[in-house]
């Protein structure tokens, strides 16, 4: 039997040594070199966090903000049918109920206490008609959505459901509308339109959180959300074009 040379044994691990080495060099380092080098950490690690902010800011805005409107909609408007019509205060406030729940679920998941989130257990079509039925205090919003959707990218429903809360929370706070249109279809791209019978847009739009937060979320899919005057000049319209495919498939 042949015994085993020098060269047959196993090397020693070329990682343990880099890191012995990188170890050494950086010890090394003359004291300038070695402030830069913790100076350039320190700004990665303050761009990192501010990134964090950034999302966690969009995220509160975006999830739990429309929640927190449609229940100040909706205690007004159970408020103004207690005298009136009990019953109708009486469901009003079931519902609200059903948003406070809503409102701590979405809580959970941004402090990770949760991982499924209310659009994963729904669905972005049965979750877009929840937000439509949230609205309170007269506003009617009409609904075309198809039947049935094929399975799509996480990211887009996400952004498709942020962005129709934000929009149809801003319409009913800001628009003085009556009624609006939501309307959702495909063809290569998605599609989301918001049309509402309101005062329209101020001379300049103020870019709020809440706009840009949807911008954003349409840009970093390679889509885009456009807010303008609807046609006819009365009212608003929210259009989100977000593509299906990646570049290159």
């Amino acid at each position: 039997m042949q015994l085993p040379t020098e060269q047959d044994q196993p090397a020693e691990p070329v990682v343990s040594q880099d890191f012995t080495r990188t170890g050494q060099d950086m010890a090394a380092m003359p004291p300038p070199v070695l402030d830069a080098l913790d100076a350039m950490l320190g700004r990665v690690h303050g761009e990192i966090r501010a990134e964090e902010r950034r999302r966690l800011r969009f995220e509160l805005h975006d999830g739990i903000g429309p929640t927190l409107a449609a229940l100040a909609l909706g205690l007004r408007a159970a408020h103004n049918a207690v005298g009136r019509d009990p019953a109708v205060a009486g469901r009003l406030l079931a519902e609200l109920e059903h948003e406070v729940q809503r409102g701590i679920l979405e809580l959970r998941r941004l402090t990770g206490e949760r991982k499924r989130t209310e659009l994963d257990e729904l669905g972005l079509l049965t979750a877009l008609r929840r937000q439509a039925a949230a609205l309170s205090g007269g506003i009617t919003v009409e609904l075309d959505l198809p039947e049935a959707l094929p399975p799509l990218p996480g990211p887009v429903t996400t952004a498709v459901h942020r962005i129709a809360g934000e929009a149809l929370t801003n319409m009913a706070r800001h628009a003085a509308a009556s009624s609006c249109l939501l309307r959702l279809w495909l063809d290569h791209e998605l599609h989301l339109e918001i049309i509402d019978d309101g005062m329209g847009l101020p001379g300049t739009v103020p870019a709020g959180v809440g706009l840009r937060s949807m911008r954003e979320r349409a840009r970093e899919l390679r889509g885009e959300c456009r807010v303008e005057t609807a046609a006819g000049g009365r009212g608003t319209r929210v259009a989100v074009r977000l593509p299906l495919r990646r570049r290159g498939d």
